[in-house]
């Protein structure tokens, strides 16, 4: 197997451990699961998972914390190379660490890690099609390995491990969605609450010792209260004070990257987020990503030079002057010191 990147190994665990690491994990043995993997049940994917609603309840009666009852959930099913189920390990661990039985904390719930085992799919066959294959006559499978088409039988047996976290379900998706398809519900109020609650979030992982690494809308879920929850700790690190980690190239997203995160020469800590959580409250307040419209270079250019406030203030400028010297009128309909008549603009009397 391929040692996982330092980027996504946590300062405090060392390389050799990153294949025999287990989380503490919820008791999953006493949790029942309805889940379709198809289309019509996905809430969304990623690089590492996809995310699958589901229904769960405990088996038995009387578990603490289980519902006797279906309850909806949303299932991250991570993908079953050897770095996604590895990521969905780490989350388990990091948000087993996050909950709080005595407070809110704003931090997506985790319900429940079920482990599965499947039959590894080779060439594009499914297990019940190797089922087939490995009843036929002995006399009839010795070809099978040099056929390009049919894997070899000690293939067709292996099995993967895939691993489903039971995640609280969010009604309302991401906040990154809500941003894009109704931005005119977020008033003052509104993003006054969340930007307490994302604060909340943010500096009870950092109490925890916990760099979440990737804080952006897509990130926060909305709950049916339209309260937020902090979610997606994949990439998260733990952090010490005495070995601050370097090179954080690749962690984050970029429009909502502090400059030394992408800087190889720096060391980076919890300040990283502080940022990403400006860049989101950001985008909340206005509805616009940072440095929308950029290519992926220029960005970084902005991003290392730590530019982000300087380039949105130049964009507000420079719409200002180009809403003023348009001849269309939607351009400059607000523009107090313009009067209208027709099409044609006039001069200011």
């Amino acid at each position: 197997d391929e040692p996982l990147s330092p980027l996504h190994q946590s300062p405090t665990l060392s390389p050799s451990s990153s294949s025999s690491w287990k989380p503490p994990l919820p008791p999953s043995e006493d949790v029942e699961l309805r889940l379709e993997a198809s289309e019509a049940y996905l809430l969304g994917e990623g690089r590492y998972a996809r995310v699958y609603l589901a229904s769960y309840r405990g088996k038995g009666k009387g578990k603490e914390g289980v519902p006797e009852c279906w309850t909806l959930c949303a299932a991250k099913r991570m993908n079953v190379d050897r770095e996604s189920q590895t990521m969905g390990l780490r989350e388990a661990f990091f948000l087993n660490r996050l909950q709080s039985p005595t407070r809110g904390v704003y931090i997506v719930k985790l319900l429940a890690v079920r482990e599965q085992t499947e039959r590894r799919s080779v060439h594009g066959r499914s297990a019940s099609d190797l089922k087939t294959v490995l009843n036929r006559p002995r006399s009839s499978t010795e070809h099978l390995s040099s056929f390009p088409s049919l894997p070899s039988l000690h293939a067709a047996r292996d099995t993967v491990s895939r691993s489903t976290l039971l995640l609280e379900h969010a009604e309302h998706g991401t906040l990154d969605m809500f941003l894009r398809t109704s931005p005119d519900l977020v008033g003052d109020e509104t993003w006054i609450r969340w930007a307490r609650q994302c604060s909340a979030a943010v500096a009870w992982t950092h109490e925890k010792g916990i760099l979440h690494a990737d804080i952006k809308p897509a990130n926060l879920l909305l709950t049916a209260t339209f309260d937020l929850r902090l979610s997606d700790f994949g990439s998260s690190l733990l952090i010490h004070s005495s070995h601050l980690p370097t090179d954080g190239v690749g962690l984050g997203t970029l429009p909502f990257s502090a400059p030394e995160l992408v800087d190889p020469t720096q060391t980076f800590s919890f300040p990283v987020d502080i940022f990403a959580l400006g860049a989101t409250l950001y985008q909340c307040i206005t509805g616009k990503e940072p440095y929308r419209g950029l290519r992926a270079m220029e960005m970084m250019h902005h991003v290392r030079r730590g530019g982000l406030w300087e380039y949105e203030d130049g964009q507000r400028y420079n719409f200002e002057v180009d809403s003023r010297e348009s001849p269309y009128p939607s351009a400059w309909r607000d523009d107090p010191g313009v009067k209208r008549g027709g099409s044609l603009r006039l001069a200011p009397s």
